[in-house]
């Protein structure tokens, strides 16, 4: 939501473009290293800090959040391939 955040902003201020585009590259960057699941080709909503609240024979990979995919999409973080993947 952040990135969607920064891309209204840079429209609404266009002379902020030169300060924000970078720094949203970044966060586009880092995001998708932590939070695209190339194994399981899903985006996974967050990441835990220490560990999982969850019981360890409660498999939560097993689980698809559709809400993560939907920001990420509006966002602009997935390429043609990951949505097709994400809406099948």
């Amino acid at each position: 939501m952040m990135l969607i955040a920064l891309d209204n902003m840079m429209d609404l201020i266009p002379e902020t473009k030169n300060k924000w585009k970078k720094i949203r590259e970044d966060i586009v960057k880092n995001a998708m290293s932590v939070l695209w699941d190339e194994k399981n080709q899903k985006f996974i909503p967050y990441v835990y800090l220490n560990r999982s609240p969850y019981p360890d024979d409660f498999n939560e990979n097993g689980i698809y959040y559709h809400g993560a995919p939907a920001i990420a999409i509006e966002a602009g973080l997935l390429n043609k391939q990951q949505i097709k993947v994400s809406l099948d």
